[in-house]
């Protein structure tokens, strides 16, 4: 019987994924513009598979609220979102995996664009690990686009030459 591979997550971000294949993918955390949109959908579709059922329920009940309080439109834009990330989990990949593909690079692979097939035949390059790590690993690139988004909003608003509090939209004043 053949046995997993553990990834280990923090070796993977510093030393690359090394492929069945022999290939090696190192890990680059600035993305094109393609890539970054192809990444912020595979982040819906695996907020779905976090969050669970219940989480799934209640988004469903407040879509129904919405249209029922006359909201239409509003509740069938909520309603196609939970339909296209519910629609990924039951394809055959893990969306977690897919977001580590995006990240992870061979030497010769172009960055500027984005092609579904090759990122399938990235996760199918790292079969013999264990899913374990790629989860771990999944999470943390959720919280460095988090942090990438911050760091960029916080640089540009330091540019700019009005208070902060006059360049967020009203919503976000307290």
């Amino acid at each position: 019987m053949t046995e997993l591979k553990a990834l280990e997550w923090e070796k993977a971000l510093n030393e690359g994924i090394e492929g069945k294949s022999g290939k090696v993918y190192r890990f680059e955390s600035e993305l094109s513009v393609r890539r970054y949109h192809e990444a912020m959908k595979y982040k819906v579709h695996m907020s779905y598979g976090l969050e669970g059922v219940e989480a799934l329920h209640e988004k469903l009940t407040a879509a129904y609220e919405l249209m029922n309080s006359g909201k239409l439109a509003d509740g069938i834009a909520d309603i196609k979102k939970i339909l296209v990330g519910t629609q990924q989990l039951s394809n055959n990949f893990y969306p977690g995996m897919m977001l580590c593909a995006i990240y992870f690079n061979t030497e010769d692979e172009d960055r500027m664009g984005f092609s579904e097939t090759d990122m399938v035949q990235k996760v199918k390059d790292w079969e013999h690990y264990g899913i374990t790590g790629f989860f771990t690993l999944a999470c943390r690139l959720l919280g460095i686009q988090s942090e990438n988004l911050r760091a960029i909003t916080l640089t540009s608003l330091a540019k700019e030459e009005k208070p902060v509090s006059e360049v967020l939209p009203k919503s976000s004043k307290k």
